[in-house]
């Protein structure tokens, strides 16, 4: 998703602004450049928040699932001291 992004982004920055040497883009002057060059950024920050907060909360997910997987097994180790041997 996050590839996918920047790859759309840079097409989109390419086509709006030109590539700087061989293509003019679609946007002409530079107050006019410099308003959609400082859309994008914030598009990309806006999305690099997202893609953040995404991360943390996988993360998060992960770290809580090992923490019960442990959890699990420090129970089951307990049930087996317990047990009388046979």
């Amino acid at each position: 998703m996050i590839d996918a992004f920047r790859r759309a982004e840079r097409r989109l920055r390419a086509t709006i602004l030109g590539d700087g040497v061989y293509a003019s883009g679609a946007v002409r002057g530079a107050e006019a450049r410099d308003s959609v060059g400082k859309d994008l950024r914030q598009l990309r920050t806006s999305f690099d928040a997202a893609a953040q907060l995404v991360e943390n909360a996988e993360r998060e997910r992960l770290d809580a699932a090992l923490k019960r997987e442990a959890q699990l097994a420090a129970r089951r180790a307990a049930r087996c001291a317990k047990k009388p041997s046979s």
